[in-house]
């Protein structure tokens, strides 16, 4: 019972899959130079950034995954 995937979902998936992950190390990186900048009055900001770029990696693990299982189904 597999459904038919179309082609722009699997370029959906793919891009997500490339572009999340990249942006996951840019937000931990922009939430360290925003909490030096700042020095201890934004070190908030930091955990926010480095959780944000977990969440990232993740979603992108995610749409890779969803990528491969499409590509199956197409086969």
């Amino acid at each position: 019972m597999s459904d038919e995937v179309t082609r722009s979902t699997l370029a959906r998936q793919g891009v997500q899959g490339v572009v999340f992950p990249a942006g996951g190390p840019f937000g931990i990186v922009a939430g360290a130079l925003a909490a030096g900048i700042f020095s201890g009055h934004l070190a908030w900001l930091l955990q926010i950034m480095k959780a944000a770029g977990i969440v990232l990696v993740g979603l992108g693990g995610y749409w890779i995954w969803k990528l491969i299982a499409n590509l199956r189904k197409r086969m």
